[in-house]
């Protein structure tokens, strides 16, 4: 009896780290800021700021992964700025999802700038991050990366949510049944015992 009750409680612990699964994880950047620089574009006369395309890359960190990137578009830059609101700038270029992430929820998000020069090569202006370590989920949550290379920073919203198409929701079904399978048969057993006394 006891080993069929050791048996069991294997099997529930098994479905119970399963629960972990996968999940998504969803970005809309909101606002972008950086000191001002005159640098970007050596023009003598006037300060004309840098031109400013991104890479955004989630790294997940349990367990550790390769990042999966996003971005880095010229195409899709903002002229001569050193803060914008993206709703206002890059409307269609502000959004990023990546699905089926293996794991816990915990990982970073790095952003990256660039500065677009069309006679020269493009300048890096160096890169900005967010650390996630909840470890579970969260739902429009607004937070701001750490500061980079001149005070660059991204204000952002961020959800996190379970993977439904994993067959998370499905696993809390036999989790219920192998608890109830091994409360009962404990209490048999008890039961038995107590006859038998």
């Amino acid at each position: 009896m006891k080993t069929c009750i050791f048996v069991m409680f294997f099997f529930f612990i098994c479905l119970v780290s399963q629960a972990t699964g996968d999940y998504d994880v969803s970005v809309k950047l909101l606002e972008y800021n950086r000191d001002e620089d005159c640098s970007c574009d050596d023009t003598p006369i006037i300060c004309d700021d840098c031109d400013v395309y991104f890479r955004i890359c989630l790294k997940p960190l349990s367990p550790t992964q390769n990042p999966k990137c996003y971005g880095n578009n010229n195409n899709q830059r903002v002229t001569d700025t050193h803060s914008f609101l993206f709703a206002d700038s890059l409307r269609y270029a502000d959004f990023y999802t990546w699905k089926d992430i293996m794991g816990q929820p915990s990982f970073d998000i790095s952003v990256y700038a660039y500065d677009f020069d069309l006679l020269n090569s493009n300048d890096d202006l160096g890169v900005t991050t967010y650390e996630y370590r909840r470890n579970t989920t969260t739902n429009k949550l607004i937070v701001t990366t750490k500061p980079g290379i001149k005070n660059l920073r991204i204000k952002l919203s961020l959800d996190v949510s379970l993977d439904v198409s994993s067959g998370q929701e499905n696993v809390n079904i036999p989790i219920q049944k192998w608890l109830h399978l091994v409360v009962a048969v404990s209490t048999t057993s008890l039961f038995r015992r107590s006859l038998v006394s």
